[in-house]
């Protein structure tokens, strides 16, 4: 009996900690001296965008393309943030969004980058259900 009082007292001090650990800003983050992209801050879901990490991991972006990339993912984050309603319209909205911010990204890979970011889109896509084409 003794053995699970410990576990029972722990585990509500553990959650609570995760809770408040997850509820911080960009802006606090930024105030610690993270550099963090909007992006990161996008929940899961058919509203979901590729991190920047995921594209720099999967398509081998120069160092140009990382900062071209990470600036249309952090406008595209801002513009979901921005999208409030959570109907179909809303829906439409974020997939449109996103459809934009991955097109914008397209267009400036190689041929060889291209190939590995559509697959990479597609497995996102069908990860979180998004059914739009870009």
């Amino acid at each position: 009996m003794k053995k699970l009082i410990l576990p029972i007292i722990l585990a509500p001090a553990f959650i609570i900690g995760i809770n408040a650990g997850t509820r911080c800003s960009i802006k606090s983050m930024s105030d610690r001296g993270h550099n963090v992209s909007l992006a990161y801050f996008i929940k899961a879901g058919t509203d979901s965008l590729l991190t920047i990490d995921e594209i720099k991991a999967n398509v081998n972006l120069t160092d140009s393309q990382s900062i071209t990339v990470d600036s249309i993912l952090t406008d595209a984050a801002a513009k979901l943030q921005g999208v409030t309603d959570s109907g179909d319209s809303g829906q439409q909205a974020k997939s449109q969004i996103i459809d934009n911010a991955y097109s914008s990204i397209r267009n400036m890979l190689t041929d060889d980058q291209r190939t590995k970011f559509d697959a990479l889109v597609a497995m996102k896509k069908g990860n979180s259900g998004g059914n739009s084409n870009y």
